[in-house]
C-alpha cells in the first residue's frame, strides 16, 4: 500500500547517483532503487541503496534540521541538494526500514497517525525524529512508547543518548516497575540491558528490598526514587 502516492512507480525503477563518463576498470556504485511506496513528490532522499521522493514542505516545516538546510544553497547556481534524483540528500548512518517507519508517521495513509507500528518501529521513529528535530513526530512516538514499551526496554532506551529521554518521566517509572515486581531479571532481559545496566538495576532492587521494611508502603516510591538517583548518579 502506497502512502500519499500520486505517481505510480515500478519497484524495479532505478536512479543513478553518479554523472560523467565511465572508464574501463572504474568501480561503479551500485544502482539505487526507487522505494515503491514513498516516491511521489519533490524532495529526493537516499538511504543506503534506496531512493525516496517525498513532500519537501513537510521536511522544511516540521524539521528544524532540514528547514535550516533548505535555506542555504547547496550547489552551483544556487541548486538545492535533494532537488533531483541525480543529487539526492544522502542520509548516512540510517537504515532503510527505520526511514520507512518515520515516513509512515509523516505521511500516513489516512489523516491520522498510523496505529500499526510496533514498539520497535516507534523506537526507530523516535530516534530519527530526535536526530532531525521533527518535534511533533517525536511527541507522538514518546506517547506511543510510553504505553507500549516494557520497563526493561525503557531503561535501555533511556541509556541511549540518541533518544534524549528525561529521567523523571522515563527512567524512574521504568526502574520502579521492575523493582516492585515479584520476578527478577530473566536471561533475555539481562542480555538486553548489558552488564552495566544489569548491575545497576539489580543493585537498586537489592537496596530497596533491604530498606523498604523501615518505611510505610506509601513512601516506597519516594525511597525507590532516591536509590535510583544515587545509583544512576542523577542530580536532585
Amino acid at each position: 500500500m502506497a502512502y500519499y502516492s500520486s505517481y505510480p512507480v515500478s519497484a524495479n525503477h532505478t536512479a543513478s547517483t553518479r554523472s560523467g563518463p565511465s572508464y574501463p576498470g572504474m568501480n561503479e556504485r551500485p544502482a539505487v532503487e526507487v522505494h515503491a511506496d514513498f516516491y511521489f513528490k519533490d524532495l529526493y532522499l537516499q538511504v543506503e541503496q534506496k531512493l525516496f521522493k517525498v513532500l519537501r514542505r513537510t521536511f522544511a516545516n516540521d524539521s528544524e534540521v532540514f528547514g535550516g538546510m533548505f535555506l542555504v544553497p547547496q550547489g552551483p547556481n544556487g541548486e538545492i541538494e535533494g532537488s533531483t534524483a541525480e543529487r539526492p540528500i544522502l542520509l548516512e548512518g540510517v537504515k532503510v526500514n527505520d526511514m520507512v517507519q518515520l515516513l509512515r508517521v509523516l505521511y500516513p495513509k489516512n489523516q491520522g497517525i498510523d496505529e500499526e507500528l510496533s514498539s520497535r518501529q516507534w523506537a526507530a521513529v523516535l530516534r530519527l525524529a530526535t536526530k532531525w528535530c521533527f518535534m511533533h513526530a517525536r511527541t507522538v512516538a514518546l506517547s506511543k512508547l510510553s504505553a507500549m514499551a516494557d520497563p526493561i526496554d525503557k531503561i535501555v532506551m533511556y541509556n541511549d543518548p540518541a533518544y534524549e529521554l528525561d529521567a523523571e518521566q522515563w527512567l524512574l517509572p521504568a526502574v520502579r516497575s521492575f523493582c516492585q515486581r515479584f520476578d527478577g531479571l530473566t536471561v533475555e532481559e539481562g542480555t538486553k540491558l548489558g552488564m552495566e545496566l544489569t548491575l545497576r538495576v539489580c543493585a537498586i532492587r537489592e537496596k530497596f528490598a533491604a530498606q523498604r521494611a523501615g518505611c510505610r508502603v506509601r513512601e516506597h516510591n519516594e525511597l525507590l526514587d532516591r536509590i535510583i538517583k544515587v545509583v544512576f548518579e542523577l542530580s536532585e
